[in-house]
């Protein structure tokens, strides 16, 4: 899996997981 399709993934996710927005920050 390519780093920028990764980071898409988890952009998705923090949408709909706001958890993995705070664990990133």
């Amino acid at each position: 899996i390519d780093e920028n399709v990764k980071r898409e993934i988890i952009n998705h996710r923090s949408l709909r997981h706001p958890n993995i927005v705070r664990f990133k920050e």
